[in-house]
């Protein structure tokens, strides 16, 4: 009977570690699934450091593969070519058929410069220069021997109209100036820039900027555990030979009061068989806590090899 507080304490140790793990190992998914919110948030600011902190916590507490395309992106932004490259590998080789394949393929390759070549600007051409031949002069007009005429008297003027007209005439555009020929070679523009007298070509087109792929976050997988079942049989096993080994000790403690209090009182004292209920009593009280101690110690073994 010397034993039943010891009894009580192990019974109780054992149903502490059956109810601890699972309390942490919740904790600790919560607090894995914040981190990730968080890098993301940070990456969506543009507060890279920040969120490179946070991503290669969560893949620390986590070891999830999904994260490894997320640190690349951020190290990407930062500049971090080399640690990029790496991350980026890291994730094919750990996510061959991961839904980002193509992507980090192709960063790989624009980093590593084995993207498609730019091709040159086509170069400015001038075209030939334009030689005309020189006028041939205009013969001179034949000379009339026939005497002069008098030129005719002018008509008389027509009287101005009594109103101006409206809308006015429209002046006559003058003509256009027409350049004179020349005999001399025609001046030839340098290379790269516009002839003469024709519109300068229009200007290459600028180089499209690089895209930047934008970072693509996966939910962390659910967690896998193991079962629970063994750990939960286990600490019910505990449980039930703690309470048989009380029910034991109650009932043999009343039943020695009671002989203690009725022929205990006696000259001639309690019967064998007496005795003996109290006995038996007591060894089946004993039997239990020893089992339920086994129980417990089994039961500990399996928590620390199974998490």
């Amino acid at each position: 009977m010397t034993l039943r507080p010891l009894k009580i304490f192990v019974a109780f140790v054992a149903v502490v570690l059956v109810a601890a793990p699972a309390h942490g190992e919740g904790k600790r998914d919560k607090g894995g699934q914040k981190l990730v919110e968080q890098a993301r948030r940070n990456y969506n600011l543009g507060h890279f450091p920040e969120a490179l902190a946070a991503f290669e916590k969560a893949y620390e507490e986590s070891g999830d593969s999904a994260l490894l395309f997320n640190l690349a992106e951020t190290h990407r932004q930062l500049g971090h070519t080399a640690d990029a490259i790496r991350l980026y590998n890291a994730y094919l080789r750990e996510l061959p058929n991961g839904p980002e394949h193509e992507a980090a393929a192709a960063e790989i390759k624009n980093l590593t410069g084995g993207g498609p070549a730019a091709k040159p600007p086509a170069p400015i051409t001038t075209p030939p220069p334009v030689v005309t031949a020189p006028a041939k002069p205009a013969p001179p007009p034949p000379v009339s021997t026939a005497p002069a005429k008098p030129a005719p008297a002018p008509a008389p003027a027509p009287p101005p109209p009594a109103s101006n007209p409206w809308p006015p005439p429209a002046a006559a555009p003058p003509p256009a100036a027409s350049a004179p020929p020349s005999s001399g070679p025609v001046p030839v523009a340098p290379f790269g820039t516009a002839a003469p007298g024709t519109a300068p070509p229009p200007p290459a087109p600028a180089p499209a900027p690089e895209s930047t792929s934008l970072l693509v976050t996966q939910a962390p997988p659910p967690a896998t555990h193991r079962s629970k079942v063994p750990v939960i049989i286990g600490a019910a096993a505990t449980g039930l030979f703690a309470a048989g080994a009380i029910a034991f000790s109650v009932s043999s403690n009343n039943l020695y009061n009671d002989l203690k209090s009725s022929c205990g009182a006696t000259a001639m004292g309690c019967t064998q068989s007496q005795v003996d209920g109290v006995k038996t009593r007591d060894h089946a009280a004993t039997a239990f806590w020893i089992a339920a101690g086994a129980a417990a110690v089994a039961t500990s073994v399996l928590l620390i090899v199974r998490f």
